[in-house]
């Protein structure tokens, strides 16, 4: 499978980006939502889809069904996580459909991943920076999608999520496409110290790897660390084909017009989402 740029659409004002090999399938719907396009305001402008504090919850359930509207998938369906940045993968069943629509009080469990074989259920994820991860078994049918800021990526939600999905469905690594969503790019993601530590602990002490994954920056004892390369390096680990893995390329730093950053002093989120068709 060769690589091709995602792609940036809208609709209705509402942009998202998508994956054409995801797309190209005909079997998924895949996308990251940008963050145009909606009522709130602030630092939450315009197409804020959390229930972050500050924001008002009405222009956040009128920002989700304006997205959902635009994008083509209905709100019954919507499920949606209570996301602690831990490595917690759940299996979401028609029972869950609709949960954490319209409040994040009706959310599933803390989790940061979540798989399904059940199509029209729209696998939700939150972010602001964090790298969103979405998986598609063609030959069982099922989708995964996780969420992984730096802890939840050492932790390694991307071997996590493929081995729940492997128990749960009997998803063959090698089977699976992957994709390494918008999030903070190697250009912008600086660490400190503890976490340089993790990296190493995770990768080896002195390997080639942290030369790849790790770059020197003007603070002491900081560096710049390559989330998206960090975690296509645990996906491969767990066997999946390096051509079916992804990466979008795309910085929520560098893209601040178009998507919320965390970094950047945004209090909104975006949405990444997958559905099964």
């Amino acid at each position: 499978m060769k690589q091709q740029p995602w792609r940036i659409f809208k609709k209705n004002g509402i942009s998202w980006a998508r994956d054409p090999a995801f797309h190209t399938t005909g079997q998924v719907l895949q996308g990251f939502c940008g963050r145009t396009g909606g009522v709130s305001q602030g630092s939450f402008e315009s197409l804020n889809i959390s229930y972050v504090s500050g924001d008002d919850p009405r222009h956040v359930a009128q920002n989700r069904e304006k997205m959902a509207d635009a994008i083509g998938f209905g709100m019954s369906g919507w499920t949606g996580l209570r996301q602690v940045h831990g490595s917690r993968v759940i299996r979401t069943g028609l029972e869950d459909a609709g949960r954490g629509a319209f409040g994040s009080e009706a959310e599933l469990l803390e989790a940061d991943g979540q798989i399904t074989n059940i199509p029209g259920t729209t696998l939700i994820s939150q972010h602001a920076d964090c790298v969103p991860l979405y998986f598609w078994d063609p030959a069982q049918r099922a989708i995964g999608l996780s969420h992984g800021g730096w802890k939840g990526t050492l932790l390694d939600i991307a071997g996590s999520t493929v081995k729940a999905m492997a128990e749960a469905y009997g998803s063959k690594p090698e089977d699976l496409l992957a994709a390494i969503g918008p999030s903070a790019g190697p250009c912008h993601y600086e660490v400190d110290g503890p976490v340089i530590h993790q990296v190493t602990e995770v990768f080896g002490q002195g390997t080639f790897l942290l030369d790849r994954l790790l770059q020197p920056s003007q603070n002491t004892g900081h560096a710049f660390l390559d989330l998206w390369e960090t975690n296509r390096q645990l996906l491969l680990r767990q066997g999946l084909r390096d051509s079916n893995i992804s990466i979008s390329g795309l910085c929520t730093l560098c893209h601040q017009e178009t998507f919320f950053s965390h970094r950047c002093g945004f209090g909104g989120r975006q949405a990444a989402f997958l559905q099964l068709l």
